[in-house]
């Protein structure tokens, strides 16, 4: 099996921006922990949004952790629901999204088979591109 591993956080507290000090902390501090876990880890920034108390929605920013393996067992999701929840108390959140989800397909880790030259490597790619679907 192949899942996908997700922390996510927003960038606001109370409507109010946390300060980036804070925002860098958890990204690192989660990062390492997730790596520490899963052998990598990928930080994406995005928009994201939730609804406010009146009913509005509220567009802030946020961080997306996200690790892929192919051994996740329940101490390790229970691992990571406390890591979640220890980031939602240091930001100060009401919330940390904590989600996992199997994938299909395989992971590959690709490595180059031989040194080449960048000219080399670019004529690849532009062998690829020429190259039309059977």
């Amino acid at each position: 099996m192949l899942y996908c591993v997700e922390v996510a956080f927003g960038h606001d507290r109370n409507g109010k921006s946390i300060p980036e000090n804070d925002i860098l902390a958890a990204q690192i501090v989660g990062g390492k922990i997730l790596t520490r876990y899963f052998s990598g880890v990928q930080l994406s920034l995005c928009l994201g949004g939730y609804v406010t108390p009146r009913g509005y929605l509220k567009a802030e920013k946020c961080s997306v952790l996200r690790s892929y393996t192919d051994n996740l067992d329940t101490l390790t999701i229970s691992q990571i629901a406390a890591l979640s929840a220890a980031l939602a108390v240091f930001l100060g959140q009401h919330s940390v999204l904590f989600v996992w989800y199997e994938l299909k397909g395989e992971l590959r880790l690709i490595s180059p088979r031989h040194q080449t030259s960048k000219a080399e490597h670019l004529l690849t790619f532009l062998r690829a591109l020429k190259t039309k679907k059977s």
